[in-house]
């Protein structure tokens, strides 16, 4: 086992701890062919960061204080001569499942949400963490040519419940649910102060620099879906707009087989409908 530590120190005598923990693979694995390119190193499929932030004087004077980020598997090192630096990127989702890249094509008939995530998070060797305060029931569901992490995430997003793949475990949260409970945290932009050169004048604050974006060319304001079923010849349509829509005039038209019906009960109980 490898440990590495890194310090940094601010004007207040502000300190973050990196801490990573890299545990090799437990069988071994061929050696790494040559490569041509001159700072690129091959990840080690396999390797685990646990990586442990820890900091001293932050917020105040005296505090202590640690964020466990988890286990991450190491997707990537690069190493730089110039710089004399070495990058290690790395995932939350581990390289040797197929969750990721592996393309499948399978259905569940008359299921339910958590059902589909258990099977998923089976395959891939992780546990579940599921946080859904109701059951959330589909008639069918299929998967065509999609990776096990893309398809969860977009069936679990039309029921607005996050997937989030973090230290070994799956996790699946109502987001609506989350987003009523009090902040962990605030920041207020009036800690930044800068003098007439553009100087930050508190550079020991908690907020270094912020920047928001929002951009509307790809965003629509309605949403309009037309379906017509082949057995009955039944014509289904609907058009939703989300409350407060950008006025961008562009209307999403989709042709497709309206959402689970019994799915969509627990949809509409929190807000209503998918996000044009």
């Amino acid at each position: 086992m490898a440990q590495v530590e890194g310090t940094a120190a601010s004007a207040a005598q502000e300190k973050s701890y990196i801490k990573i923990l890299a545990n090799a693979p437990s069988k071994p694995t061929k050696k790494a062919t040559k490569s041509n390119a001159p700072a690129k190193t091959q990840a080690v499929p396999g390797a685990i960061l646990r990586v442990k932030y820890h900091t001293e004087n932050w917020i105040v004077q005296g505090d202590n204080d640690e964020l466990d980020c988890g286990a991450l598997e190491i997707d990537s090192c690069e190493y730089n001569l110039r710089d004399k630096t070495f990058v290690i990127k790395a995932i939350s989702t581990p390289l040797t499942s197929s969750m990721r890249r592996e393309q499948k094509t399978r259905s569940w008939r008359d299921t339910t949400l958590l059902k589909v995530a258990q099977d998923i998070a089976h395959d891939a060797g992780l546990d579940l963490f599921y946080e859904v305060p109701e059951e959330i029931s589909l008639d069918e569901v299929e998967q065509w040519q999609q990776a096990d992490a893309a398809f969860l995430r977009d069936l679990a997003e039309k029921y607005n419940v996050a997937v989030k793949v973090t230290n070994k475990k799956i996790i699946l949260f109502d987001e609506h649910e989350y987003e009523q409970r009090p902040p962990v945290d605030s920041y207020d932009a009036s800690e930044l102060k800068f003098d007439s050169q553009g100087n930050m004048i508190n550079p020991g604050g908690r907020i270094i620099d912020m920047k928001f974006t929002q951009d509307t060319s790809d965003t629509a304001s309605a949403a309009f879906m037309t379906y017509k079923d082949p057995k009955s010849g039944l014509l289904v349509q609907y058009e939703f707009s989300p409350p407060g829509a950008p006025a961008t005039g562009q209307r999403l038209t989709i042709n497709d087989r309206p959402g689970d019906m019994r799915g969509d009960e627990y949809r509409n109980k929190q807000g209503g409908g998918s996000n044009a």
